[in-house]
């Protein structure tokens, strides 16, 4: 209430318009600023490419890393073997 007062002081003293009560307003009604337009996220020509499609999970990842490392390791232990 207190922003009210000093508006309506202000109101009073710079602009001279007479602030209406809020029981004398009308109804603010809602209205449509733009219509819906139905389309399929997973078209391409919607969305573009799919920025996912090289991310490799963190498991395959590890999965890697970890057939990285038994390689190298069948590899030293034949190497060593003279295989």
């Amino acid at each position: 209430m207190n922003r009210y007062k000093g508006a309506k002081r202000d109101n009073d003293s710079v602009y001279f318009e007479k602030v209406p009560t809020l029981s004398s307003l009308p109804a603010i009604q809602g209205a449509i600023l733009a219509k819906p337009q139905p389309f399929d996220c997973h078209d391409p020509e919607v969305c573009g490419a799919d920025i996912f499609q090289k991310l490799v999970p963190l498991v395959m990842m590890k999965l890697n890393e970890f057939s990285k490392m038994k390689f190298h390791f069948l590899g030293c232990t034949f190497s060593s073997i003279g295989i």
